[in-house]
């Protein structure tokens, strides 16, 4: 079932037999909240989900993320000069919903890092905002997503 906000951010809510059964404690979810190679960042803390800010998160860390949800590689998408790469990507609202927590923050990891747990990262204040979540692209698509709403 969707939802909309009025604040013009794009999320869904869902049933219990849902993406939140997804096996790993992370996800990648496009502007309309399925799952996707190119979206926000989330990750499942004591069974809520929140993103990540984008704030000195380094490409090494995009990288682990994709290549532990099976894809390849992956980037980091920036803009230039500007942390708030999710509010206008392609024409869309990347952004998390408000009333969703944001977890990290400063997400780094090495280069070839395995694990994006053992990467540096803090605990995102109660005031980081989801102008900031960070979006990332994976790429060479090697798992089986569900198709995308039509």
């Amino acid at each position: 079932m969707k939802s909309k906000s009025k604040s013009n951010k794009s999320f869904i809510t869902f049933k219990i037999d849902n993406i939140d059964f997804a096996e790993a404690d992370m996800r990648i979810v496009d502007h309309t909240g399925y799952p996707s190679s190119m979206g926000r960042i989330e990750f499942r803390e004591k069974g809520i989900w929140g993103s990540v800010s984008m704030t000195k998160m380094n490409d090494y860390a995009a990288q682990t993320i994709c290549r532990m949800l099976k894809f390849s590689d992956g980037e980091l998408v920036k803009k230039e000069q500007s942390d708030r790469v999710c509010e206008k990507l392609e024409g869309n609202n990347y952004c998390g919903p408000d009333l969703s927590p944001v977890h990290f923050t400063e997400m780094r990891c090495e280069k070839n890092q395995k694990n994006i747990m053992d990467c540096n990262r803090k605990v995102a204040s109660k005031n980081t905002v989801h102008i900031t979540d960070a979006v990332v692209k994976c790429l060479d698509d090697n798992s089986d997503l569900p198709p995308e709403p039509e």
